[in-house]
């Protein structure tokens, strides 16, 4: 049983926040802290749209309108940007086909998150998910992973893979192994602990989890 976060381990989905972002503050990469935003989007859509308002110097209800838009923005349009890691695809397909429940464990809404697997095709490759508007207090909180392990029937042994600290810490308060993705949105690899196993490329993830012939690679399209 494998539980995978969205954002940060199987999708870049910083590129059209950024888009967003930008329309809507009229403002240039220089001018706010990019390292910052991409980091926080482990926390959600939201935080990230919140903290581009408090960078760009807006406050009060201003602030409050604007991260709004931006969210609403993304929503509607922003996430299209987004793209699989090299290879997240094929891993998911191949994992799938050799048996493996499949979950899914997000600080991202509902809504985005079936548009990016019908985008995608991966809808049929996830069994059971939760996302962050399902009344569950968020990651770094147990409760949404192991709300997603139950609903795949329960397991003495699970895997959750995912790439910041929020991650980490949700696993470790869940008692759930955790298996870290080394190009995601944390800061520091040390924010990635503990974990049973760290890789850069989704071939390594299905090559450690016994899976052959090794994935393949593929375009950022799948």
């Amino acid at each position: 049983m494998i539980v995978f976060d969205l954002d940060g381990t199987l999708i870049d989905s910083w590129p059209g926040l950024w888009l967003a972002i930008e329309q809507d503050l009229a403002v240039q990469q220089g001018e706010l802290d990019l390292d910052m935003l991409r980091h926080g989007l482990s926390m959600g859509i939201a935080s990230v749209c919140q903290l581009a308002v408090s960078q760009a110097g807006l406050t009060g209800d201003a602030a409050a309108q604007a991260g709004a838009r931006i969210a609403q923005g993304y929503a509607r349009t922003g996430w299209q940007v987004a793209h699989p890691y090299e290879g997240a695809g094929h891993m998911l397909q191949v994992l799938h086909e050799h048996g493996f429940a499949l979950g899914l464990c997000t600080n991202r809404s509902r809504l985005t998150t079936d548009a990016l697997l019908e985008s995608l095709g991966w809808q049929g490759f996830f069994s059971a998910s939760v996302c962050l508007d399902e009344g569950m207090a968020p990651k770094p909180a147990p409760a949404p992973l192991l709300a997603v392990i139950d609903r795949l029937g329960g397991a003495a042994s699970a895997l959750f893979v995912g790439d910041s600290h929020i991650d980490a810490a949700c696993a470790a308060a869940a008692g759930v192994d955790f298996a870290a993705h080394l190009n995601g949105y944390h800061n520091h690899p040390s924010e990635l602990e503990p974990q049973v196993f760290g890789f850069a490329r989704h071939t390594e993830l299905a090559q450690w989890l016994g899976v052959r012939p090794p994935v393949t690679t593929e375009t950022n399209h799948g």
